[in-house]
């Protein structure tokens, strides 16, 4: 129970969907942080190389928000496009994408540039549209990828969990970024 909606504390049941978005952003931190420990000033064994080397990372975590909403956003029409496949009904989809949108952002339709680059979960407008086209685009995704990539950046000594836009404010979502 959380009195922010966008809290869902936790996705289970889209297995391969999620593992991959889970994967990338493991993946996206583990080689942020190797370039980094590589990069200049950085050094785990003085307090100045490793306050450069989180400034470092903190850099690389904000390409991440960059690059990472991409595939996110083609794991959610990847995911929408499954469920229209196993039978869920239109009507059903429809009403859960404008319902949760309404509930965590508000923000029925986007400039495709900021869409494109700050966003994972695509607007209303786009799935709605997206779920007209037959057949269906296929598209590989990642789900979350650029939602989890901020909560696990922290071991990585990352400055931005718990800053960005949707979840700064919101101590509920530190952790477990809102979900879809």
């Amino acid at each position: 129970d959380a009195a922010d909606p966008g809290f869902v504390g936790g996705i289970t049941g889209l297995g391969a969907f999620r593992d991959r978005g889970v994967a990338l952003a493991v993946l996206w931190n583990a080689a942020g942080f190797a370039l980094c420990a590589l990069a200049p000033g950085s050094d785990v064994a003085t307090v100045a190389g490793l306050t450069t080397l989180s400034l470092w990372f903190t850099l690389w975590s904000f390409l991440g928000l960059l690059i990472l909403p991409t595939p996110s956003r083609n794991g959610v029409y990847e995911v929408d496009s499954a469920l229209r496949s196993a039978g869920v009904p239109a009507s059903a989809l429809r009403s859960t994408i404008v319902t949760l949108d309404r509930w965590q952002e508000g923000e029925t339709d986007r400039a495709p540039g900021v869409e494109a680059i700050f966003h994972p979960v695509p607007c209303v407008a786009n799935r709605l549209a997206d779920l007209d086209d037959e057949p269906a685009p296929r598209r590989w995704g990642a789900l979350h990828a650029a939602r989890m990539a901020l909560p696990l950046s922290w071991a990585c000594l990352g400055l931005l969990g718990r800053a960005v836009h949707c979840n700064c404010g919101k101590p509920e979502l530190w952790v477990m970024l809102p979900g879809d």
